[in-house]
């Protein structure tokens, strides 16, 4: 089963998505001929809730500190202003 849904979304947090999945199934069996005869059908549907964690992207670290001192620690991601 494939989930069409992006890896990341632009932000600070990550998000979580949700759907539904929904399988279908029909089959059919014969008897052995010897202790079992006729034809049996039988099929369902299976229902399942299902939830995935889609990533954050907060994008490029933006330094808005001192460029002369490499470990500053002053900026924001691009993505995510406030984080």
């Amino acid at each position: 089963m494939t989930v069409s849904a992006p890896r990341s979304r632009p932000g600070c947090t990550a998000t979580t998505d949700s759907g539904i999945a929904t399988i279908s199934w029909t089959g059919t069996t014969t008897g052995d001929g010897v202790t079992t005869a006729g034809t049996t059908t039988g099929g369902g549907t299976l229902t399942l809730t299902v939830s995935w964690t889609v990533e954050a992207d907060k994008g490029t670290w933006m330094p808005t500190g001192s460029i002369g001192y490499v470990g500053s620690s002053e900026g924001y991601w691009s993505n995510c202003r406030n984080g």
